[in-house]
């Protein structure tokens, strides 16, 4: 749909992008809009809608086969390093519906966050969830590596009433945290602001955020985003 390129800044307030597919491209990753190394998307208005994947099939006929996983169906934002790491401000506007097709996987259907890349959300802003509790069914994926942890940085009240703001996945490869699960109590997957727009993040912002249960865990669990005491933060809680 866009790609933001190498410095590189879009500000989109409205219209639609919709009905985008990656299709056997590097790592399949932003159907919707690619945000590039120190690119800048601003998302103000408008919608992302019904960004999928292809699902290549042999010789152009037969039973179809998976491609590699895909990242961010509708919303790419790259990380790796803090010089060259992606932005993505979303002030208002809706995603929604992005996902994988039957057969393939997704790292963030909605958004993916690499490590060191900065979403910051507010306002009327919305990753819509789904009913579905599925991994990459239009959520949001913060991405962590050996040094850093992707979050969302909420830089102003959320204000779409009592609507959630986004659903969270974190890695799920099994049950180890920190090294094959993203999933552990006190990770911090919400911030209040930064040095750029500093906000003091609330109870009520906190709670506009669901999570994605983690399937690899023994057992199994559900989990919730709980303002951290005396921090401006919001962190990952077992939820019984």
């Amino acid at each position: 749909g866009i790609y933001v390129g190498y410095e590189g800044t879009v500000n989109f307030t409205a219209g639609t992008i919709e009905g985008n597919i990656i299709h056997e491209v590097e790592k399949n990753c932003g159907a919707g809009v690619f945000i590039g190394e120190k690119g800048t998307f601003n998302m103000s208005g408008g919608t992302i809608n019904d960004c999928t994947t292809e699902i290549p099939l042999p010789d152009g006929f037969g039973t179809p086969l998976p491609s590699e996983p895909s990242r961010g169906v509708g919303v790419y934002v790259a990380g790796d390093s803090e010089p060259t790491r992606g932005t993505f401000n979303m002030t208002g506007g809706i995603i929604i519906n992005c996902k994988p097709r039957s057969g393939h996987t997704a790292d963030g259907g909605g958004v993916y966050v690499g490590c060191e890349a900065v979403f910051r959300m507010k306002g009327s802003a919305i990753v819509a969830p789904t009913l579905s509790n599925a991994k990459g069914d239009n959520d949001v994926y913060l991405d962590d590596g050996d040094a850093s942890k992707a979050a969302i940085i909420v830089t102003g009240e959320l204000t779409n009433g009592s609507t959630t703001a986004a659903r969270l996945t974190m890695k799920d490869l099994g049950a180890y945290p920190g090294i094959d699960s993203g999933y552990y109590e006190t990770r911090v997957v919400v911030e209040g602001g930064d040095i750029v727009y500093p906000y003091r993040l609330t109870v009520d912002d906190v709670s506009k955020f669901r999570v994605t249960p983690s399937t690899k865990t023994s057992p199994p669990r559900n989990w919730k985003v709980v303002k951290k005491s005396n921090s401006n933060a919001g962190e990952l809680k077992i939820d019984p």
